[in-house]
């Protein structure tokens, strides 16, 4: 009898509970039905896209912050809170160098708002223009090359393009997403037939640029297959074990020099004469996590890539042609270390890594049977060796 007694009871509470729930009504913790203060505008700052306001705030002691309400030029209407705890904020996202109005309202606790007080800004000039301005193209081997800058370091998309075969439509070919100060990007695997390309910039809040389009035949090239490639032993080279895994389409088998000190150098006779367009690396990527050794420990940082016919039997550089200084640089500009720590890579980093750095051999170079690499340093300071993952060679077969 007792134990029903306390069931019924139990029962009971949890109803009343649940019914004084469904009766709640939520609201703001407190609401004094009188709005705060307007705050006071001090200064405007135009900016490329955008602009920095600051403020006084008006004295409200339930004051919760400051609310912008805003047009951009797409037409999206856009809304920006800040807390209490700050005088100014930055607005961005205007895709046209004209006046604007901002209007701000103060808001307390109650979610009170004050009247607005309008404010006009006249952005300059939008990152997806000022880039454009900067854009350069020019025909390459197996496509087209991209050179930009951008100097407030927005992230934007460069969607590259071109005319389909009837002429009369456009394609988007790939996409750059980027956010660094300054870039390039070759477009590769077109055919060699003469049409037109273009470059169209867009940022996050879907401003685009006008459309770049100029008319370009892409030179010819192939990747040189490595099954007649071999290593030769020049004296000096100090490269002396798993050669065969610098091209065996396997970042995670490592080919890595002797440990004799810097710089080390291997030579490989490309078993034919070759017109070289360029030289593409991937650094040995290989652990737990993945992505551990990128930018890191015995990988290429810096290396030259010279090119000889006739190369001297003692190993001296004299019979060598310096064609290119290469350097697997981080788009991020960040410092040497582990890439699983995000204070020495970003996301950035790691896609383009994975993408193999590129080296193009200058366009106007003979054509070569021997290539000789020469490592000058690896990402880990005071390595004395160097590894490779894998590495791909393109250019036109001379003979």
């Amino acid at each position: 009898m007792n134990f029903l007694y306390k069931y019924i009871l139990c029962v009971i509470l949890i109803a009343q509970s649940l019914f004084s729930c469904q009766e709640k009504v939520l609201g703001p913790m407190e609401s004094d039905g009188v709005a705060p203060g307007k705050v006071t505008i001090t200064n405007v700052e135009n900016i490329p896209g955008g602009a920095i306001l600051k403020f006084d705030l008006p004295a409200d002691e339930d004051l919760l912050g400051v609310e912008l309400v805003y047009t951009l030029s797409n037409g999206d209407i856009k809304v920006k809170r800040i807390s209490n705890f700050s005088n100014s904020v930055k607005i961005e996202g205007f895709g046209d160098a004209k006046e604007y109005i901002i209007d701000v309202y103060s808001i307390d606790r109650g979610e009170n708002r004050s009247e607005a007080v309008k404010v006009t800004i006249s952005p300059v000039k939008p990152p997806v223009k000022l880039i454009e301005e900067s854009i350069k193209m020019f025909a390459d081997f197996g496509g087209v090359k991209y050179i930009w800058s951008n100097p407030t370091e927005s992230p934007v998309a460069l969607l590259l393009i071109a005319e389909d075969s009837t002429k009369t439509t456009w394609q988007v070919l790939d996409a750059v997403y980027t956010s660094t100060k300054a870039g390039e990007y070759s477009l590769r695997g077109q055919d060699t037939i003469t049409r037109r390309f273009g470059i169209v910039v867009r940022d996050r809040w879907e401003n685009y640029s006008d459309t770049i389009t100029q008319e370009f035949k892409p030179l010819y090239e192939e990747l040189i297959e490595s099954d007649k490639f071999q290593q030769i032993q020049l004296p000096g080279d100090t490269w002396q074990n798993d050669f065969a895994n610098m091209w065996n389409s396997n970042v995670g088998s490592i080919s890595i020099g002797a440990t004799d000190g810097l710089p080390m150098s291997y030579t490989i006779d490309l078993g034919q004469i070759v017109k070289l367009s360029r030289f593409k690396l991937w650094h040995y990527n290989w652990g737990v996590p993945y992505n551990y050794f990128l930018y890191y420990n015995f990988n290429y940082k810096n290396f030259n890539i010279y090119g000889s016919n006739d190369p001297n039997s003692d190993g001296s550089w004299d019979s060598w042609t310096l064609l290119k200084e290469c350097e697997t640089h981080k788009p991020s500009g960040l410092p040497a270390g582990r890439s699983d720590d995000s204070r020495y890579v970003t996301q950035e980093d790691i896609d383009f890594a994975n993408s193999g750095f590129e080296f193009e051999m200058p366009i106007d170079a003979e054509p070569y049977r021997y290539l000789r690499i020469e490592l000058i340093s690896p990402w880990l300071i005071g390595n004395k060796n160097g590894a490779v993952g894998y590495s791909e060679i393109y250019g036109q077969k001379v003979k």
